[in-house]
């Protein structure tokens, strides 16, 4: 019987990045580990990702919510804490121009399917009917993995939603950006990610039409002269007292908490056109079945010499990690971008010998129900 190799959409892309990287995050002792001290832009879409799904569930009260969010922002200006202050009141406007003006051009055109449903893609299965559906020849994976392995990988949907006209199942993401190019808009044409949940989708709903995947993005703007820049956040109050989306000399910038009527005041003067401009869409994206086949192909290679190492004696796998797992240094500290969260796990000795010890790491809690169930049955033997 093959066994079965967990994976996701996260796990692959952090392998790609940096073997090492994925290393820390997903298998030192046993689960992984994380930084206990994550960047402000980690927390900030974290917070955003996990209010917009309280935001789609039944019963949430927007004013109620926005009540008790003020309160907060208000607690935390006369604290001299700015830069929260500002993220809380981006999140006011944001979620609030979700619900005014972006759920319900989402609910016109789709009948919602599911919300943060976890989906799995079972790799011999796809790559069997792909083999059937291209004729292709039924070549084993790398060195007799097949027959051996099994490849699972999860993908979670923040929605699953059907066409109201074609009746067409659409997989759709959220992703905070600092920007809504066009090349933005397109790159998502090769984000495994998004092949990767269309397979699985049409997996779990084979009586369905499949139809296409797209991202929401969700726009969280810039810090330009020492303060976010967004227009949710920041408003303009002219000498005369009149409050505009730009300002020019003479004009006070103020937090638009301070707006009559507060932020939802604020939101619904800016409108539809400036919601569409915060949550804009993607291309839609259809499924690359001859990436998802080579994918799993060399995840499956990938995941099975990770299995083996796995099972060798302690000082073994010590000795062969770094050929395991090769780092890549050109991300642990770039020029642009961010700096690698596990650089002092890497580069600094007494770290990586103890970085549970260190206070600078924590213990991974696993979030796949198909990983958390894996790990019980490798505990309960």
């Amino acid at each position: 019987m093959a066994k079965d190799l967990v994976t996701d959409r996260t796990a692959i892309c952090t392998d790609w990045d940096c073997g090492m990287k994925y290393y820390w995050y997903r298998l030192f002792d046993g689960t992984g580990i994380v930084p206990l001290e994550e960047p402000s832009y980690y927390k900030d879409g974290r917070d955003f990702a996990s209010t917009l799904e309280e935001a789609r569930t039944e019963g949430f009260d927007l004013d109620e919510w926005m009540v008790r969010q003020e309160e907060e922002v208000r607690r935390l200006l006369p604290l001299g804490k700015i830069r929260a202050a500002e993220s809380a009141v981006r999140l006011l406007g944001m979620i609030c121009a979700y619900k005014l003006y972006t759920e319900p051009r989402i609910l016109q055109q789709y009948e919602i399917i599911a919300l943060e449903q976890e989906l799995i893609l079972d790799g011999d299965q796809f790559v069997s009917n792909y083999e059937r559906e291209f004729g292709k020849p039924q070549i084993p994976l790398g060195f007799g993995e097949r027959g051996l392995y099994n490849l699972l990988v999860a993908s979670t949907p923040d929605l699953i939603k059907m066409d109201r006209d074609t009746g067409a199942l659409v997989y759709q993401d959220d992703k905070s950006t600092a920007n809504a190019s066009n090349q933005w808009t397109a790159h998502w044409n090769y984000a495994v990610q998004l092949h990767i949940g269309l397979a699985a989708m049409e997996e779990e709903y084979r009586d369905k039409t499949l139809g296409y995947a797209h991202i929401m993005g969700m726009r969280k703007g810039q810090v330009s002269y020492g303060a976010l820049a967004h227009p949710y956040v920041y408003a303009n109050r002219t000498p005369k007292g009149e409050w505009r989306r730009k300002g020019y000399k003479g004009c006070e910038k103020m937090l638009t908490i301070e707006y009559p009527g507060g932020v939802r005041a604020w939101v619904e003067h800016l409108g539809s056109e400036v919601a569409q401009e915060m949550f804009p869409w993607s291309v839609p994206v259809f499924l690359n079945k001859r990436l998802v086949y080579n994918m799993i192909v060399e995840r499956t290679i990938r995941m099975a010499e990770i299995e083996r190492w796995g099972r060798l004696e302690p000082d073994d796998r010590q000795i062969l990690a770094p050929g395991v797992f090769p780092k890549s240094l050109n991300q642990c500290y770039p020029s642009m971008g961010s700096v690698c969260p596990y650089l002092q796990a890497c580069h600094n000795a007494t770290v990586g010998d103890d970085p549970l010890g260190s206070e600078l790491y924590g213990v991974r809690t696993p979030h796949h129900n198909v990983e958390i169930l894996m790990n019980q049955e490798v505990e309960n033997g």
